[in-house]
């Protein structure tokens, strides 16, 4: 169901604008969606999101189907990324690894500084996942000391084509159709 102050259902339903448009919404299997990061002062190529189509606000919300799917998802998502980035950038970099970072606190940001939560954010959260690819020239920029949580502080230390600069930027929409067409074919 749309909520008009939820920005996981306006990105879903398309009501956002540059890479974040309805057609560069890719549905998965069960009730998940991914979407490239649309944050452009942090994200870079192949930073995704997955999320739940419905509001969802936690783990025991999902039912056994959406975990499941989950799991399916991962693995996809892992795969296909593995795979376009051996097709775009290697032999130059290679994909050493794609996290799933799971916070979901958006919400709880006002309790934490000693305010009520807001409700209406609370009643319209998406379970969701930020997917950040780890390659090894990113891992060489901290002399291979690094957790998933530093890639996005070290943004602007990677190899210039990974960053986003645009909205419009070619690299993820190259990105966006390649995992559409994967979906497509493999017919999630």
């Amino acid at each position: 169901m749309l909520n008009v102050h939820c920005e996981t259902c306006e990105i879903i339903s398309g009501h956002k604008g540059g890479f974040r448009k309805e057609e560069n919404i890719i549905k998965l299997n069960g009730d998940w969606v991914i979407n490239h990061y649309g944050k452009l002062s942090d994200g870079y190529v192949g930073y995704l999101v997955l999320s739940t189509k419905d509001h969802i606000k936690s783990w025991e919300e999902l039912s056994d189907d959406n975990l499941k799917a989950l799991g399916l998802n991962i693995k996809w998502i892992t795969k296909n990324l593995k795979c376009y980035w051996e097709k775009q950038f290697s032999p130059k970099d290679i994909l050493e690894q794609v996290y799933f970072a799971y916070f979901n606190d958006s919400a709880w940001i006002h309790h934490i500084k000693g305010q009520e939560p807001d409700t209406e954010v609370l009643n319209s959260l998406h379970v969701h996942f930020h997917v950040l690819p780890r390659t090894h020239k990113m891992l060489e920029i901290c002399h291979g000391d690094m957790m998933a949580f530093d890639l996005l502080k070290l943004r602007d230390c990677f190899p210039l084509e990974y960053i986003c600069l645009r909205e419009d930027d070619e690299r993820i929409l190259n990105l966006i159709n390649y995992l559409k067409n994967k979906a497509t074919w493999e017919q999630l």
